[in-house]
């Protein structure tokens, strides 16, 4: 009974580990290409005298901030923001 109660604390405490120093490296990296990509696409937009526009599905974004995967943002031209 111990043992079994032993070995499923081990096995939910491995399940729970920490990321590897290289899964953090992937992680940032990918972060700071999808930034690179917006910043890119943001002065693209303004060199062709538009405005960026967010569609948040999950409320407000942060300014600055990468929008997430079930985002999406375009290149509004013109007068009206809609």
């Amino acid at each position: 009974m111990k043992a079994g109660i032993l070995l499923g604390g081990a096995l939910f405490l491995a399940a729970c580990a920490a990321p590897t120093e290289k899964q953090i490296e992937a992680l940032e990296y990918r972060e700071a290409e999808k930034k690179a990509e917006l910043l890119d696409f943001r002065q693209y937009c303004r060199n062709r005298g538009g405005v960026l526009v967010f569609h948040a599905s999950g409320g407000r974004t942060k300014r600055n901030a990468p929008p997430d995967n079930a985002d999406y943002l375009r290149c509004q031209r013109g007068g009206a923001l809609y």
